[in-house]
């Protein structure tokens, strides 16, 4: 029982339909393939489908793969089947195409992570809030709490290995004269 409603079935469809029932995965096709491309897809999609699904296709879908399958057998380009809609999105030039400059080197101070380390190496009990006022001073706003929390815990770890594999020793804490 067919639904009245529903739309008749081109030759593309029931071609397509057709090679899924053997290759379900079968894509239909590619914004970056043409149309040709397709069309040559399917042609051998076709040509690779067992006999019991392609005596099922109509009349019109048979004739089609004989002309095509001809037309490409000997060199040419044949046409897309009946009820073809091509999906072929032809990358468009985004007008003037834009030089290339070599961009000057950033003039960059130290990094976050280096200004932590240096203070961890001068103070290692130095804390969180001190890390972060001496952060801001040099110009990190914008840093949580939790990063140079992170940053800090890391920092101490990597530096006690140093110091138990003898590479690193923290520095003698000066002594203030009474």
């Amino acid at each position: 029982m067919t639904d009245a409603t529903a739309e008749p079935m081109t030759v593309c469809d029931e071609l397509v339909n057709a090679i899924r029932q053997h290759k379900p995965n079968f894509r239909l096709q590619r914004e970056t393939e043409t149309d040709p491309e397709f069309v040559e897809r399917v042609l051998q999609a076709v040509a690779d489908i067992p006999d019991d699904i392609y005596n099922t296709l109509s009349q019109p879908a048979l004739d089609w793969f004989a002309d095509a399958a001809n037309i490409a057998n000997n060199g040419g380009e044949p046409p897309a089947p009946a009820g073809f809609l091509s999906g072929f999105k032809p990358k468009t030039p985004k007008g003037k195409k834009k030089l290339i400059e070599r961009k000057s080197a950033k003039q960059a101070g130290p990094t976050m992570g280096k200004l932590i380390r240096q203070a961890i190496i001068d103070n290692k009990d130095i804390t969180v809030a001190d890390l972060e006022t001496m952060l801001a001073a040099n110009g990190f706003t914008d840093i949580k709490r939790t990063t140079v929390h992170s940053f800090q815990r890391g920092s101490l770890d990597t530096l006690k290995v140093a110091e138990e594999m003898g590479r690193f020793a923290w520095p003698e804490p000066v002594q203030s004269a009474a």
